[in-house]
């Protein structure tokens, strides 16, 4: 799929994925954000462009934005997130799956990621099947904010782990 790195252009679709109640219910807040939360976040993930060249994007369909996917860092883990979020318009068509997978690649091969890890509440199995079907494994389960969430992960064998102390993590 096409994609471009975000900018503030895409102020307005973030802000309509981050406000659907259908979208929001997976995020680790658990509900939709609020305008002044938007702006900062959308400021957040253009600073991690600017300063490790990589990070989130917006993914394309017939010239239409669909969704967004990447990676940001978590200090928790000293490890990189796997992200995707498809507009509801166009959830159900394989559209998260093909994003995810392309991710995955794109992080062991051409970022050299070491490892990337995904997280998914517990009970919604259409990511957990995309978590899966992207190669990455069951690791763990946690409570975040009274949720059961499983996190997976896969990792790069083919790379000497990469020091992740100096990146700053996205807040989402």
């Amino acid at each position: 799929f096409p994609s471009h790195d975000i900018t503030y252009k895409h102020y307005a679709f973030l802000e309509k994925l981050l406000t659907n109640p259908a979208i929001a219910k997976n995020f680790a807040k658990g509900k939709n954000y609020e305008s002044m939360e938007i702006q900062t976040i959308l400021d957040q993930m253009i600073n991690f462009w600017k300063t490790y060249n990589f990070g989130i994007f917006v993914v394309y369909h017939d010239q239409r934005p669909i969704g967004l996917g990447g990676f940001k860092y978590v200090m928790e883990y000293n490890s990189v997130e796997l992200l995707y979020c498809i507009d509801t318009e166009f959830s159900g068509r394989g559209f998260a799956s093909i994003i995810a997978k392309d991710l995955v690649l794109m992080g062991l091969n051409q970022f050299k990621l070491p490892e990337i890890f995904g997280i998914a509440l517990a009970e919604n199995e259409p990511s957990i099947k995309i978590l899966q079907k992207s190669g990455l494994f069951f690791m763990e389960k946690r409570i975040f904010a009274d949720h059961s969430y499983l996190v997976f992960k896969i990792s790069n064998q083919n790379y000497n782990h990469q020091d992740f102390k100096n990146i700053q993590e996205i807040n989402l």
